[in-house]
């Protein structure tokens, strides 16, 4: 079977990028030896084990944020991610507006339609609603549950 350029160069970077993160995870390993780093290992591990459940609470609460997003026809002027799927555009624009990376969203498409004007105008009061509520919910609260979870 015949392989092209891109293949090749997957496959590399795949290869490279799995064997550096487990030598990596072995580094980490062997620098329990010394004190210093020993006990910046364990905390960190601890941190992990606490972290867990809320990545989570946290990855449930974007997936569903996002559905509702695309659900609802909300649009971002961001082309970051034209070659994805829609699923995967909205879980990760909502995941970075709950990281603080925010942007606004567009509702262009509920104007011009067949749709009245008081249907566009009351969703987009819903859209306004649903965002701010998500970026209360997801960038205040539970951003500060992690803080919490991790003093």
């Amino acid at each position: 079977m015949p392989c092209d350029d891109v293949t090749m160069i997957t496959r590399y970077a795949m290869t490279h990028t799995v064997i550096l993160f487990f030598s990596s995870l072995k580094l980490l390993n062997f620098l329990r030896v010394f004190d210093d780093f020993g006990q910046f290992v364990q905390l960190l591990q601890q941190v992990m084990n606490d972290v867990s459940v809320f990545t989570l609470f946290f990855f449930y609460w974007v997936t569903l944020n996002g559905f509702l997003f695309d659900i609802m026809g909300v649009d971002y002027s961001s082309k970051d991610y034209e070659h994805l799927g829609r699923s995967v555009y909205y879980f990760l624009q909502t995941f970075r507006n709950a990281l603080g990376d925010i942007e606004v969203p567009v509702y262009s498409s509920f104007w011009g339609q067949n749709t009245s004007n008081d249907q566009a105008q009351m969703m987009i009061y819903v859209i306004w609603v649903m965002w701010v509520s998500m970026q209360v919910f997801l960038s205040i609260i539970l951003l500060n549950f992690l803080i919490a979870i991790i003093s």
